[in-house]
């Protein structure tokens, strides 16, 4: 069972008053942003089933990455891959991509930041500071800009608030496992100029136990993350959010467990393996106001690589071992116009534009005899241009039509 500590300050009245005062906000009214309209809706307002947790209801689930969403939201599965660390292999209402060969798009997206994260690989990782988290379930278009099927997770960081405060917590659980984690914020130019800086770093010596000849305990892993964040107001109308985050994920490879021997928890394996995950984007995001609405371009930049070793068999015998090793970079662009043309007519329209390059490598050791690396390179692009149009001829009354009225697709791949 974990226990986690955080900072305390003021009298004990205080304190008492701040923990009461908290306890309704996980009853407050959910709002999203997955319309793109530049400000948050309702989720209650917004067409198609969406499911928001916002930071508060996110510390008190104690969600510590991506996949442990999945046990308290209906109709998705935030599962890893398996013979892998990191690697997702997301469905929501049974639509999904069940594999870990990176150049497949991946059925049910990930966005941090507004930013798409083309390959699965580096997605489950530790969760830090998130200001929030929506779930769009398909299966129709769901998102503007680079568009999903099956459905999308929004991650958001949280942004500077313009004070000077902070938080910093413990947490240790069996394994033994420790994780710290913590964020500090301070506004050097009032009104002009805010920072916030996130970090956490985490210390797993592993759980589980291998029964093999000479075998120990398998799960190591240390992880680390930090997230500096600027939120920058040249003018009164200007907003511009520069967002970089690196993080590295280093350990044991996956406990395989072959079920025609073992039940529960226990397992046999020869080879421990690892996996080393490493990854760094930067997210720059301006908005500019206008008489009748918004103008938001949010430009993204990404690189992912991971490396690892496991025991596909999954037995004390060397039978089938598998290498793996991937290199991705990508960058994308979105601009948007959110405003409105009358006072019934609201429009948002804008233009995507992505591109990524993917170097994938694998070897699989049969029989103890090293087989040749295959693998290949890919390179691809998609653009596209959407548009919704809501009509509101009453306040109670709206009429939506959306759609992507253009888009292409390249792909050049080298085996």
């Amino acid at each position: 069972m974990p226990i986690s500590w955080g900072p305390f300050a003021g009298a004990p009245d205080a304190q008492q008053e701040d923990s009461t005062a908290a306890t309704p906000r996980l009853l407050e009214e959910v709002v999203t942003t997955a319309s793109k309209k530049g400000v948050a809706e309702a989720a209650q307002d917004v067409v198609g089933a969406v499911s928001v947790l916002d930071g508060a209801r996110l510390d008190a689930l104690h969600v510590n990455d991506i996949e442990e969403l999945g046990y308290s939201l209906p109709n998705v599965a935030f599962d890893g891959i398996g013979t892998g660390k990191g690697i997702a292999n997301f469905s929501i209402r049974g639509m999904g991509v069940a594999g870990s060969i990176p150049s497949i798009d991946p059925t049910v997206g990930v966005f941090v930041d507004g930013m798409y994260l083309g390959v699965n690989y580096g997605v489950i990782m530790d969760m830090l500071d998130l200001e929030a988290v929506e779930v769009l379930r398909g299966p129709q278009g769901l998102l503007f800009g680079r568009n999903v099927i099956g459905g999308a997770v929004l991650l958001r960081s949280r942004r500077p608030s313009g004070e000077s405060s902070g938080y910093a917590s413990v947490r240790q659980a069996s394994g033994p496992e420790t994780r710290l984690a913590g964020a500090a914020e301070h506004s050097f130019m009032e009104g002009a100029l805010d920072a916030r800086l996130a970090v956490s770093y985490r210390d797993d010596q592993g759980w589980f136990d291998n029964d093999a000849p000479g075998g120990g305990a398998v799960g190591a892993e240390t992880a680390w993350s930090a997230r500096p964040i600027l939120a920058f107001k040249p003018t009164e109308n200007l907003d511009i959010t520069v967002i970089l985050e690196r993080g590295n994920s280093d350990g044991d490879g996956p406990a395989t467990q072959n079920r025609y021997r073992y039940q529960g928890f226990d397992f046999a394996i020869d080879e421990v393996g690892f996996s080393d995950v490493d990854w760094r984007h930067v997210v720059v995001e301006a908005e500019r106001r206008l008489d009748n609405g918004r103008l938001v371009n949010v430009f993204g930049l990404r690189g992912v690589g991971h490396e690892s070793l496991a025991d596909i068999d999954s037995t004390t015998q060397p039978i089938f071992h598998l290498w793996a090793y991937t290199d991705q970079e990508q960058v994308s662009n979105e601009l948007r116009y959110t405003g409105w043309l009358s006072d019934e007519l609201e429009l948002t329209v804008g233009a995507y534009a992505f591109d990524q390059k993917i170097r994938y490598r694998e070897q699989r050791v049969i029989r103890s005899a090293s087989g040749l690396p295959f693998g290949g390179d890919q390179r691809h692009g998609t653009a596209g241009a959407f548009a919704n149009v809501d009509m509101h001829p009453s306040e109670r009354w709206v009429a939506r039509s959306r759609g992507v009225f253009g888009g292409f697709r390249t792909s050049q791949e080298v085996h």
